[in-house]
C-alpha cells in the first residue's frame, strides 16, 4: 500500500432521517434538542435562510494519523493502523464502521493527475468523500472543490477554502441554497433549464454560469445522461433566456458518466461544447472563459493513463490556446483522487476486516 501516512476515520450517525456530526472532541454523538421538532430539524437541515449554518451531511467524526514504519509490509501497516483506531474508542471495540484512507496514495493520485493532464485543473467532487483531513490534504495540493449541495459548500469553505476555488455542479438547485451560495461568495455554477435560470435571476444575477450539456455516456458505469443537461434542442431558447434575464454565461460543463474508459465520449461532448462556445460568439456574449469536463475518470493508472493522453490531445485540437487565449479548463474527479479501497461503499468492508485483525 503506497504512501506515508494511513488515517483512519470513524462512522455516520443518523437522527430522524437527518444527518448529525458529533463533536471531534467527544466520544459520544451530540442529541436533538428535545424542543426541536423534526420539521424544525429539516429546515435547519435544507437551510432555510442564507445566514443559517447548515447541518452537514454526515462524515467521518474523528480521524487517527499514523507514520508508516519504514520496515513494515502494507499488512502491518493496515493493522496497525485498524489497531490505532480501534483504541482510540472506549473499550477498544467500537460497533461503528472504520474508514481508512492512505493520504500518500491521495497525493500520489493528485500527481498522476497533473502529470497527464496539466492543462486541467482538479476540482475534487467532494461527493465522493467529505472527510476534513482529505479535503485539508487537497487543497494544500492546489485543488479545487466540486461541490453539489449546500451542506458540501459549507464543509469546504469552513476548512479555508477559498470561493473562488469551488465550482456549484448541480445543476437544479433549491432557491435557499443558491441564496447561501451568493453570501458565500459562491458564484461559479451549472444550470441546464430555464426554470433554473429564472431562479437564479432572482436570488443571483451577478452568478457566473455554466451551461451543463446532455452527453452521450451510453458506455459509463453510471450514466448520468437522463438526470441531467442540456439537449441540442433546447439551446437556443436556454440562451434566449439568458440574454433575456441578462444572465452571465461563463463557460460550458459536461460528465461523460462515472467510469467512462472510452475517448471518443469526451470527443463528442468537446466538439459539443465547441459548438456552445461558438454560439455565444455569434450572439455578441462575452468570450466563454471556462470549460469543466466533468468526472468519471478510472483510478488505475493503467486504464487512466491512455484516456487521460487522448483527452489531452481533443483538448489541445479543439481548444488551442491560440484560439482561446486565457480559457480555463477544469475537471471534477473523484473516484481518481480517492484510493479505491477508501471509498464509502466499503466501509463496511473495511470495518469488518479490521475486526478480525483484532481477533
Amino acid at each position: 500500500m503506497p504512501g506515508e501516512v494511513l488515517m483512519a476515520g470513524g462512522c455516520q450517525l443518523y437522527a430522524e432521517g437527518i444527518c448529525n456530526q458529533q463533536d471531534d472532541s467527544s466520544n459520544s454523538p451530540k442529541k436533538h434538542s428535545s424542543s426541536r421538532s423534526k420539521a424544525e430539524g429539516k429546515r435547519r437541515f435544507l437551510g432555510a435562510t442564507a445566514g443559517e449554518k447548515p447541518l452537514r451531511r454526515a462524515e467521518p467524526r474523528r480521524g487517527v494519523t499514523l507514520l508508516r514504519p519504514t520496515a513494515a509490509t502494507s499488512k502491518d501497516v493496515v493493522r496497525l493502523a485498524a489497531r490505532s483506531a480501534l483504541r482510540s474508542f472506549p473499550g477498544g471495540s467500537p460497533d461503528e464502521p472504520l474508514l481508512l484512507v492512505d493520504l500518500g496514495k491521495v497525493k500520489s493520485q493528485v500527481e498522476l493527475w497533473t502529470r497527464l493532464l496539466p492543462q486541467v485543473r482538479p476540482h475534487y467532487a467532494v461527493k465522493c468523500n467529505p472527510d476534513k483531513q482529505l479535503i485539508k490534504q487537497l487543497h494544500s495540493g492546489d485543488c479545487g472543490f466540486d461541490c453539489a449541495t449546500m451542506q458540501e459548500i459549507n464543509a469546504v469553505l469552513s476548512l479555508g477554502v477559498s470561493p473562488g476555488d469551488i465550482v456549484y455542479s448541480h445543476p437544479c438547485k433549491p432557491r435557499t441554497h443558491i441564496a447561501y451560495a451568493k453570501s458565500q461568495g459562491v458564484s461559479l455554477m451549472s444550470f441546464d433549464n430555464s426554470g433554473e435560470l429564472r431562479k437564479l435571476a432572482k436570488e443571483f444575477p451577478e452568478a457566473q454560469l455554466l451551461l451543463r450539456l446532455v452527453c452521450e455516456d451510453s458506455s459509463a458505469q453510471c450514466p448520468m445522461s437522463l438526470k441531467f443537461g442540456a439537449a441540442r434542442e433546447s439551446w437556443k431558447e436556454l440562451f434566449d433566456e439568458m440574454q433575456h434575464l441578462k444572465l452571465n454565461l461563463a463557460g460550458v460543463s459536461f460528465h461523460v458518466g462515472s467510469g467512462c474508459k472510452d475517448p471518443e465520449s469526451f470527443e463528442q461532448a468537446l466538439q459539443d461544447a465547441l459548438e456552445v462556445f461558438g454560439l455565444a460568439t455569434e450572439r455578441g456574449m462575452p468570450p466563454l472563459r471556462l470549460l469543466d469536463i466533468g468526472g468519471g475518470f478510472p483510478s488505475d493508472e493503467e486504464t487512466f493513463s491512455p484516456l487521460a493522453q487522448a483527452v489531452s490531445e481533443k483538448l489541445t485540437r479543439l481548444f488551442p490556446s491560440a484560439a482561446f487565449p486565457g480559457l480555463r479548463i477544469i475537471a471534477e474527479p473523484g473516484m481518481l483522487i480517492l484510493p479505491r479501497h477508501s471509498a464509502p461503499c466499503v466501509v463496511f468492508m473495511v470495518w469488518f476486516q479490521i475486526m478480525r485483525l483484532e481477533k
